[in-house]
């Protein structure tokens, strides 16, 4: 004999035999469980899917931090390349300042021999006019 046991539509088959009673009600207590798994599992995908949107914005939102982040890297390489630019005419002016120097350097050496030359001129001149005032 067949009776709805009315409670999640659980089954329950009655029978004379015990164990075939014992074994109908394990197979209706699965069978409610497997249901309310099903109902648990149909209820995770309803919020799964309400989750996705979400999901979806925060991967889009995601994708656009790469993106910023990928210029700003390019903004730094970028900025590197200039610094690097500015150093080497840094170098540049500093190695045409020490040139410059080596040939104030020499200049000055020229106006020491020049001023040494004038001096012994001087001196030649001196030693010409006391001659020129003896004879």
């Amino acid at each position: 004999m067949w009776v709805y046991g009315g409670c999640s539509h659980l089954w329950i088959i009655l029978s004379c035999d015990r164990l075939s009673f014992t074994q109908n009600l394990l197979i209706s207590l699965h069978k409610f469980i497997h249901h309310n798994s099903l109902v648990d599992a149909m209820a995770l995908s309803i919020d799964a899917m309400a989750l996705s949107p979400n999901t979806m914005a925060l991967s889009v939102d995601a994708m656009a931090l790469s993106v910023e982040t990928m210029a700003l890297s390019v903004d730094a390489i970028t900025l590197l390349v200039e610094t690097m630019a500015l150093s080497v005419d840094v170098i540049a002016l500093l190695v045409e300042t020490i040139a410059l120097l080596v040939e104030t350097i020499a200049l000055s050496a020229e106006t020491i021999a020049l001023s040494a030359d004038t001096i012994a001129l001087s001196v030649d001149t001196i030693a010409l006019s006391v001659d020129t005032i003896e004879l």
